[in-house]
């Protein structure tokens, strides 16, 4: 695939999603009120693996927050293309499930 305008790769067809490398944090008041289910997040990852953007694309209300921070902390392993380092975007799904 080819960059947009803002030299930015798009993850998908021959473009493999890069190795997440942390996890999110349930937050306490949604796991009391027992709300759980994914909420699904636009990223754009840095070459450096570092995300640079996020917004919410599917939202459940009180995980929203804690989605955002979490994609905002995650690391990946940086994308290459042609040996070298690029910028993606991709869609991520942050899951939120309760273990009774």
């Amino acid at each position: 695939g080819e960059p947009d305008e803002h030299g930015i790769y798009q993850v998908g067809g021959g473009l493999k999603a890069p190795s997440r490398l942390d996890v999110a944090v349930y937050p306490p008041e949604a796991m009391a009120a027992g709300i759980k289910g994914g909420v699904q997040a636009e990223v754009v990852i840095d070459p450096t693996g570092t995300v640079t953007d996020a917004k919410i694309l599917q939202s459940i209300p009180m995980l929203d927050e804690a989605a955002l921070q979490a994609v905002r902390n995650w690391r990946f392993q940086p994308t290459m293309i042609n040996g070298q380092p690029v910028p993606v975007r991709m869609t991520v799904t942050v899951n939120f499930t309760l273990n009774r």
